[in-house]
């Protein structure tokens, strides 16, 4: 599978006393399956595109009008600006430097590798990896769907790059075999299944140490089991906490985006972050009401008319404090981002279960106007929404309190 990963600077901005900051800008460019042009020319033409097309880049964002232009519209499937380390949202091209990755996803499936078990009969064998090439399709969207509070996907991402250019450098790594001590074989409180699998496991890395283009990511809900002399062979150690209440909101906020994209939730405007945070330092919070009436939450109630009412951009931002409020109820409540994702579903589990649909938006006045601006789509309504979500964490903080 082929694979390219250049930095090309944009035009330089006119001289000055203080030359304005530029800052390292990735572009991903994802070539369609039949695609047959060499990825250098897609990576030039992108560029080219770029730098002459766009005066800003919006982070992150999807790159559009490229269809335009005859070789891309026949090479690629996407362009997106992705990670960025500057700390705003958008950028002059002429302070980036774009680092253009392209990209060709694979469809094969993942296949399993096995090991001998404890020796007994040739079948007695256990998975020691599951082995996926990629780029893969079936990949796309998890790095995305990763949430943390500060910049350690940058982080990654900087490291990984760097040892992608020392790689293609042909920089050699004085590279070692991993072992682990496992004091906890030796004093025979390990079982005997669980130490095969560490050993596999140290045999497929060893397997890796003479490739230039691998890396080895780990993750571990067990930070004090991990042998020390794995540590210290690690280049990057970081300890991942549980989320804030800003990483909180986000990961709240995709999940209800993607169910009203799903038609789960009906349609509705969800605030992202910055514009969250703005709407609560000016929020009176004496008077703050996201529904002017109970939400519905039996089969005999009907959306009340006070919800109908609001106006789209306040209701937007009546959700957009609301969801910060529950992102610090979970915060309160300790919750992992595993927790946090299943939240969804166990509110329409227990408190939504099935409701009336709420009815489409009718056709439009001759002005222009609407009395159901808010409430198109055959989904929940969001207030409905809401107050599930803050009762099944309560429900949990309950069931928490008991169990201790």
């Amino acid at each position: 599978m082929q694979t390219t990963d250049f930095c090309m600077g944009s035009p330089a901005s006119p001289a000055s006393e203080q030359p304005p900051t530029v800052w390292p800008v990735h572009i991903e460019v994802r070539v369609a399956p039949n695609a047959t042009s060499r990825f250098d020319t897609i990576r030039n033409a992108v560029h080219s595109y770029l730098t002459t097309s766009l005066s800003d880049i919006y982070l992150p964002s999807e790159i559009e009008g490229w269809e335009d232009v005859p070789l891309l519209a026949s090479s690629i499937e996407r362009i997106a600006a992705s990670e960025c380390p500057c700390p705003t949202s958008s950028l002059p091209i002429e302070q980036t430097a774009l680092q253009i990755h392209v990209y060709q996803p694979t469809d094969a499936d993942a296949f399993e590798e096995l090991t001998s078990g404890s020796g007994r009969g040739e079948d007695d064998q256990i998975m020691a990896a599951t082995a996926c090439e990629l780029p893969s399709s079936s990949w796309e969207g998890l790095w995305e769907s990763l949430i943390y509070s500060d910049d350690i996907k940058s982080k990654l991402l900087d490291y990984i790059y760097a040892t992608v250019v020392f790689s293609d450098a042909d920089v050699d790594y004085e590279v070692e075999s991993l072992t682990a001590a496992r004091a906890g074989a030796m004093a025979g409180t390990e079982p005997s299944d669980a130490l095969r699998v560490v050993n596999a496991l140290l045999t497929q890395l060893d397997k890796l140490k003479h490739k230039k283009n691998c890396l080895v990511m780990s993750t571990s809900n067990l930070a004090t089991a991990i042998d020390s002399a794995f540590v210290d062979r690690a280049d990057i150690v970081q300890y991942v906490d549980l989320p804030p209440r800003e990483a909180i909101y986000e990961i709240l906020r995709g999940c209800l985006v993607e169910l009203v994209k799903k038609g789960i939730v009906s349609q509705v405007d969800v605030p992202g972050l910055a514009q969250a945070q703005l709407y609560e330092r000016t929020a009176d919070f004496s008077n703050l009401s996201l529904t002017a009436a109970q939400p519905i939450i039996d089969d005999t109630a009907s959306p009340s008319a006070g919800t109908m009412e609001l106006d789209p951009k306040e209701r937007s931002r009546l959700l957009s404090i609301c969801l910060l409020q529950l992102a610090q109820k979970c915060r309160n409540q300790e919750m992992s981002g595993r927790s946090l994702r299943r939240l969804p579903v166990l509110a329409h589990a227990r408190y939504i279960r099935t409701l009336p649909a709420v009815s489409p938006r009718p056709a439009s006045r001759p002005n222009g106007a609407s009395k159901q601006p808010f409430t198109s789509g055959r989904g929940t309504a969001v207030e409905t929404w809401l107050d599930a979500m803050e009762r099944v964490v309560q429900a949990q903080a309950t069931e928490r309190t008991r169990l201790q």
